[in-house]
């Protein structure tokens, strides 16, 4: 999920992949080689598919079975505001516009940023909510 934050509506989207062995999301300026492998490579909108994917070849060195299970292989990359989200899929992925963010429906993204000490008691509340959440699934 991403957020246009210069949209004056602050229109939300969705990004749907069925089946991916990879992904991974870095903040922008981390990223910055990837402007100069991006020449050339298909864009729609924000989205782009990687033509020459240094990730790719760089797993399917690693990971043999790679190439057998996913034979069509292409890297997506989606740039946001602030970060860099980039999937390994065999097909293209499906967007959706969803609601906007709200009072009950919070913005995507990384719209708060806590620091430790300072933000201690609010961490550890978020990562109490997260292990039970995450005990209930286990259930």
């Amino acid at each position: 999920m991403f957020e246009a934050l210069h949209d004056p509506q602050r229109r939300r989207f969705q990004a749907d992949f069925t089946r991916y062995p990879g992904y991974r999301n870095l903040l922008e300026e981390y990223r910055l080689e990837l402007w100069q492998i991006l020449a050339g490579s298909a864009a729609i909108g924000w989205t782009l598919q990687v033509a020459v994917s240094p990730w790719i070849a760089e797993l399917k060195q690693h990971e043999p079975l790679l190439e057998a299970i996913f034979p069509n292989l292409k890297h997506w990359l989606i740039r946001t505001e602030d970060d860099v989200i980039e999937v390994l899929s065999d097909e293209t992925p499906t967007f959706r516009e969803i609601a906007p963010a709200t009072a009950e429906i919070p913005p995507a993204g990384k719209s708060t940023i806590l620091y430790s000490p300072e933000d201690r008691a609010e961490i550890e509340q978020i990562i109490s909510e997260v292990e039970q959440r995450q005990l209930g699934a286990n259930d």
